[in-house]
């Protein structure tokens, strides 16, 4: 939505105080005790093996219902014995896939943390996402010695966590064949058919929901005064 001058309309208000408030939110979740422990959103047991070498963006898809904090990335490590390829992973607004929102890359020579069978390093700064949101996790890079895992349309071993719902996995999962683009093409499911791409988050505690909404209220006061 383009920015302009003069009285703002009431069905406009909400999308700006949003806008505007954003910024308040990422001092609050630096300043406050901001997050519960964290969730995986995708994840692989330990030792989990690869079973496709394919090199294109295999991507995952999920609808949020609350918001959350994400923290890190990740990407499968096939056997969980250290990455042998590049690996990369990006996180997407499913709505406009112009380009990620996040993204990390993940080296042989600097593989970053095991949990599990995934490997996952810290982002710059912690992302907060808004219920309603609609994403897709996708990674790229797999091949010889460092293969993805595909259930193939028989299930897989691998699980999610959306904490009691405030994540969907949704879809059939999506794949492409251009490493770092948006995958594409749908694949025939589940939603987690694919050990590729992870993510780690929180959730806010209650006295920071409670912060951020006086913050915005603040806002709304103070732009409704200025449009007088």
């Amino acid at each position: 939505m383009a920015w302009r001058s003069g009285r703002v309309k009431s069905t406009e208000r909400p999308f700006r105080v949003l806008r505007l408030a954003l910024p308040f939110l990422a001092v609050v979740l630096a300043a406050a005790g901001w997050a519960s422990a964290g969730f995986i959103a995708y994840q692989v047991p330990a030792g989990t093996n690869g079973n496709q070498a394919h090199g294109g963006p295999l991507g995952m898809d999920l609808d949020l219902s609350k918001m959350i904090i994400i923290t890190s990335l990740g990407v499968f490590d096939d056997g969980s014995n250290g990455l042998t390829r590049t690996l990369n992973v990006r996180l997407y607004d499913r709505t406009d896939t112009s380009s990620p929102l996040a993204s990390l890359t993940f080296t042989p020579e600097d593989p970053g943390e095991l949990i599990g069978g995934s490997r996952f390093k810290d982002l710059p700064s912690p992302l907060s996402f808004m219920p309603g949101f609609q994403g897709t996790i996708v990674a790229d890079g797999y091949g010889t010695g460092e293969q993805n895992g595909n259930g193939m349309g028989s299930g897989v071993s691998w699980t999610t966590d959306g904490a009691g719902g405030v994540i969907a996995f949704v879809g059939a999962s999506r794949w492409g064949m251009t490493a770092g683009t948006y995958p594409t093409n749908l694949d025939s499911g589940p939603a987690n058919r694919y050990a590729a791409g992870t993510f780690e988050y929180n959730l806010p505690e209650p006295a920071t929901l409670t912060l951020l909404g006086l913050g915005a209220a603040g806002l709304l006061i103070r732009r409704r005064r200025n449009a007088r």
